[in-house]
């Protein structure tokens, strides 16, 4: 099953191997240290639970628990993404939350003898 552009893995591996991949790391946010450096990242929405359009991240330090984009275009659009609840800052300019962050893409290839994971270049 493929949820948007996002590949969902507990089908994928059960049922379509070899897949491959792009996931992302985020490597630290410009304002300071958080909770979700050097982490994968597992979920992310430009939009927020509470309405602000601040963004919502779930990361994990497993890098076989991130979520999967079929292409660097895909994870691109993805991570660059305006939010709907809040399309401008303060200062007009487009309010893209994960744009914050330093960020690396990485890919991955499932193969039923294991996982290989590369950078992907800049």
């Amino acid at each position: 099953m493929i949820s948007g552009d996002v590949v969902d893995l507990a089908f994928a591996v059960d049922h379509r191997l070899p897949l491959e991949g792009v996931i992302v790391r985020l490597e630290r946010l410009a304002l300071g240290a958080t909770m979700h450096d050097g982490r994968w990242i597992r979920l992310y929405s430009p939009d927020d639970d509470v309405g602000i359009g601040a963004g919502r991240v779930i990361s994990t330090a497993n890098p076989l628990e991130a979520m999967v984009w079929p292409t660097t275009r895909a994870a691109l659009d993805a991570l660059e993404a305006q939010s709907t609840q809040r399309p401008l800052r303060a200062d007009g300019q487009p309010n893209r939350p994960l744009t914050a962050w330093d960020w690396s893409m990485h890919w991955i290839v499932y193969l039923r003898s294991g996982v290989v994971i590369g950078r992907t270049e800049p």
